[in-house]
């Protein structure tokens, strides 16, 4: 437990002070940091309990405010059910089921897909190569600086992309470090991970 917290520390002085290869700005690749956390809290009081999230993620030690509340992403919101995403976005080009969780079923649309379990959105993807993204009603460019913009500092650092977090809703921004680029923007609930 010391050990975790010791390595915590020294990653979020390394933050702080602005080590290179950090978040800040569009800088990739992203800073390999120690992965001292096991709980983080909620800011609705829920806990990250899933030991996949907890061994994947670090959080931030700086949080900027934020310009949106994760309610909808291009017009979607994780409430929605089939019927409503249809109206809002019409007839899916294909409908499929997920290849490894079978009780999945995902409308693809042309730079969207929306993801259902049951009859509810269980995740909506963002395809690689969209160049902005509705967030809230708010179109933001899809780069690391333009959604920090609008989204504040990440409130954790992955492996393999950004988080922001909204009380359950999460946003994660997946980046191919090698070719220094977004690979796919999925907006998903706390309880779907």
């Amino acid at each position: 437990m010391r050990r975790r917290w010791m390595g915590l520390a020294i990653g979020g002085s390394l933050l702080l002070m602005g080590s290179s290869g950090g978040i800040a700005g569009q800088a990739f690749p992203l800073a390999k940091a120690p992965n001292p956390v096991s709980q983080a809290a909620a800011s609705d009081g829920t806990s990250l309990h899933s030991p996949r999230m907890a061994d994947a993620v670090v959080p931030s030690v700086q949080s900027g405010p934020s310009v949106t509340k994760l309610g909808e992403v291009n017009g979607v919101s994780l409430s929605d059910d089939r019927e409503t995403v249809v109206a809002k976005l019409g007839v899916p080009v294909e409908i499929a089921k997920d290849p490894l969780v079978p009780e999945l079923e995902i409308y693809h649309y042309a730079n969207l897909d929306v993801t259902f379990s049951g009859p509810y959105v269980h995740d909506v993807a963002v395809a690689q190569g969209v160049s902005s993204v509705t967030l809230d009603g708010v179109q933001v460019a899809v780069t690391p600086a333009a959604l920090r913009e609008a989204l504040g500092d990440p409130d954790y650092v992955a492996e393999d992309g950004l988080v922001y977090q909204r009380g359950a809703r999460l946003l994660k921004v997946y980046l191919d470090e090698e070719q220094h680029r977004i690979d796919v923007i999925r907006y998903y609930s706390l309880s779907n991970t």
